[in-house]
């Protein structure tokens, strides 16, 4: 998107509509590509997977310097599904253990 907004740029001579138009074209790529990492973070955090969660969290977070919006509420609902999720799993194995009589090294 970025090559291809840099092109148009190149040639437009400074006309402030190509300019605009060329704002919200990033602003639109970008606000998807926030879309689209917030739900496959949304995908691992209903999984568990912390590891993949913080990835594609991580992926979030550069898109939205880049120019992506997204509602801060939105991602603060996907971590606490993430961290919820990952502290039953958690509490689950410690109760397994705690069943058991087994001490577990963390």
């Amino acid at each position: 998107m970025e090559k291809y907004i840099g092109l148009a740029l190149s040639t437009s001579n400074n006309d402030n509509t190509i300019m605009d138009k060329a704002n919200k074209i990033r602003v639109k790529g970008y606000t998807n590509a926030v879309i689209t990492a917030k739900n496959r973070a949304k995908h691992y955090a209903e999984a568990g997977e912390l590891k993949k969660f913080n990835d594609m969290l991580s992926e979030v977070e550069k898109y939205v310097m880049e120019g992506g919006i997204i509602d801060s509420k939105e991602i603060d609902e996907v971590k606490k599904i993430a961290y919820g999720k990952r502290s039953k799993m958690l509490l689950g194995d410690a109760q397994t253990y705690a069943n058991i009589g087994d001490e577990v090294n963390v």
